[in-house]
């Protein structure tokens, strides 16, 4: 053990003692010598290039804010950007041609890339429209149909049997509602 330390010229540093004693236990979860904890923690800031001074924005609770934050950024990604090009995609795929018909006929003709682009993209937004219109038709549907449980529908209590649900309505207002579903 004497060999080992006569390798090297070790200097002292005067710090107090609380602090000192923090460094002991730290260095013995990162490393066998102070010499190499210290080092190690001089690296990290040089490679880093970083100042123990330096503020990161390290707190719990703001470092939960900004994962919820980046989960939800994520997620829009996902439905606005993965799905419709997933969609695309498999559009482009469909419309390639199959290898075997290829080799019989010997050439190969696709239509143009601008053409087939904007065909896809006026597909989909067809079918955007389509499934806005579809979600606003249930939307309307399923307010009426609440309006009338909610305000039409009412509990009935008898001496002699169960309780029972009324609908209170007339028999006009009843065929009007079914001539409305049906359209719908």
């Amino acid at each position: 053990m004497g060999d080992a330390h006569q390798k090297y010229r070790f200097s002292a540093i005067s710090i107090k003692k609380e602090v000192a004693d923090r460094f002991r236990e730290f260095s013995r979860e990162v490393s066998p010598t102070h010499t190499e904890t210290l080092e190690a923690m001089l690296n990290f800031f040089k490679w880093n290039q970083l100042s123990p001074n330096d503020n990161l924005g390290v707190r719990e609770d703001g470092t939960k804010k900004r994962i919820n934050a980046l989960i939800s950024i994520v997620k829009g990604i996902e439905q606005d950007g993965i799905l419709p090009t997933k969609a695309m995609m498999e559009m482009l795929f469909e419309l390639w041609p199959n290898p075997n018909d290829l080799e019989e006929k010997g050439s190969l003709s696709m239509p143009e890339p601008e053409q087939l682009k904007l065909d896809m993209t006026f597909e989909l937004l067809r079918e955007q429209e389509q499934r806005i219109d579809i979600q606003e038709a249930l939307d309307r549907t399923t307010a009426a149909f609440q309006d009338l449980l909610f305000h039409r529908v009412k509990l009935v209590q008898t001496t002699l049997g169960a309780t029972r649900l009324q609908l209170d309505m007339s028999p006009k207002e009843f065929e009007n509602l079914k001539q409305q579903f049906k359209t719908q």
